[in-house]
């Protein structure tokens, strides 16, 4: 016989209490809280004349309280969704079964979140991360620490090789012109590199001053250059002339003399290691440049990440359109090598919160 046709049977399940479940879900497993609501005896024939009639089975209802981590429904008011006499003392259990006599908004329960997190990144990336609690901290210090020591014994490097080639240039190549011997900038040595030979300054005699012709040496080449851009090399003009006299000083503006002479010749090994220590100078000099550019990049790219965090914390990201970090390789001619360096574009787009 179905259960439905049974009037006592009906009878004793109405007397039976009502189940009320609230389910709560959130980003924890799903917790099921019942809690017992009596109802009253209905007839022994299994109808009520207020009531009419009585219920198959328990009456079962259900709310569902929802927390996505960032906003929380309160469960005060289930009596309003759930109805039925008891409603406000079973939120009231709910609550107090959850541990949580009042539940906080976002709030109260968000992280940490201080102001000056990105101005620490920017110090010492990974310390504003280190503020905010994110486990990237880490990852940023590593990033920092790995590139202050490349560009540190990048520049040890270029000293020692720098260290080098000064001491090879004045100890053979500018031997016998001159006992003093003067550093000159960069672009000296590296002519010093590509010519065998200075060359006289002057190799007139009685007053006259005739510039090197020889154009396989730095001074000949510079009066070469001299001779094309003041006249007609099929064509010059008479010495002690005007333009003649302008060519001879823009050659000694630019040719070496005294204790700036050099000379490789009969020392070709010397010339070899010499350029070596030159070719070691600039790749290990690109290498402190690309690494201290590299140094810069994560430091800005740590205050950034810190900024979008605190922001997003602070204000749920109100006014805060984008970031985009934009990186790039490009080819940096190094003589003997090819290095690469990195151009770092940062946009960041800010709208009004209004």
């Amino acid at each position: 016989m179905p259960l439905s046709r049974r009037p006592g049977h009906m009878a004793a399940k109405a007397a039976r209490a009502n189940v009320c479940v609230i389910a709560l879900l959130a980003a924890a497993p799903i917790s099921v809280i019942a809690q017992t609501v009596p109802t009253p005896a209905a007839h022994t024939n299994g109808q009520s004349a207020e009531m009419g009639p009585a219920p198959a089975g328990p009456s079962v209802k259900i709310a569902a309280f929802l927390s996505n981590g960032h906003e929380s429904l309160s469960p005060l008011g289930l009596n309003d969704r759930l109805g039925g006499a008891g409603a406000a003392a079973d939120d009231a259990r709910a609550a107090r079964h959850l541990g949580q006599p009042q539940l906080r908004g976002f709030q109260d329960r968000a992280p940490r979140a201080p102001w000056f997190a990105p101005l620490s990144s920017l110090v010492l990336p990974g310390s504003g991360q280190g503020m905010l609690r994110q486990p990237r901290a880490l990852a940023y210090l590593v990033v920092e620490a790995f590139l202050v020591i490349r560009s540190t014994q990048a520049y040890r490097d270029d000293q020692n090789a720098r260290t080098t080639y000064r001491t090879l240039a004045a100890d053979i190549a500018r031997q016998g012109f001159g006992s003093s011997k003067p550093d000159g900038p960069w672009e000296y040595y590296e002519e010093m590199a590509k010519h065998e030979a200075s060359g006289a300054f002057d190799k007139g005699t009685a007053g006259q001053f005739i510039p090197e012709t020889d154009i396989s040496t730095f001074n000949g080449k510079q009066w070469e250059l001299a001779r094309e851009q003041f006249w007609d090399i099929d064509n010059p003009p008479p010495v002690g002339s005007q333009v003649y006299q302008r060519a001879v000083d823009y050659y000694k503006t630019r040719a070496v003399q005294g204790s700036f002479q050099w000379s490789w010749r009969d020392n070709r090994l010397y010339l070899t290691a010499f350029r070596e220590a030159i070719d070691d100078s600039n790749q290990s000099n690109q290498r402190y440049v690309n690494a201290i550019g590299l140094v810069a990049a994560n430091h800005l790219v740590s205050l950034i990440d810190a900024y979008v965090t605190v922001r997003l914390r602070r204000y749920g990201g109100a006014g805060l359109s984008s970031a985009n970090l934009n990186t790039r390789l490009l080819p940096l001619g190094v003589r003997g090598d090819r290095g690469y360096g990195m151009a770092v574009g940062v946009t960041i787009p800010i709208k009004s919160g209004r």
